[in-house]
């Protein structure tokens, strides 16, 4: 005769998911949309001087003349991002920590 035992069902995996979900949704409701302020500018006459750097596929322009004003990068959709990486790390070198990029 053979004994049969009752298998053994771990429920330890399942309470670290469902406590991960709820983490998981208490800090989504937290970060709504709007809940944090982002600092935009938009059309509404609230915009920012901004220094603007253009990154072209053969050029950039706007990189020599820094001031201390805010930059607002833009990038051409031709570009590599290792054209971007120079960029960021030439301003990183000059101290400028106000970067935006225009979208």
């Amino acid at each position: 005769m053979s004994h049969r035992s009752t298998p053994h069902i771990d429920l330890v995996p399942l309470l670290d998911v469902v406590f991960l979900l709820l983490l998981f949704f208490v800090c989504a409701a937290f970060f709504q949309a709007g809940a944090l302020p982002a600092g935009l500018s938009g059309q509404n006459g609230n915009s920012k001087e901004y220094q603007k750097i253009v990154i072209a596929a053969d050029k950039i322009t706007g990189l020599d003349t820094l001031n201390s004003l805010p930059v607002l990068i833009e990038v051409r959709p031709d570009v590599v991002f290792v054209r971007v990486r120079e960029v960021l790390h030439r301003l990183q070198e000059q101290h400028i920590t106000n970067v935006n990029f225009a979208l």
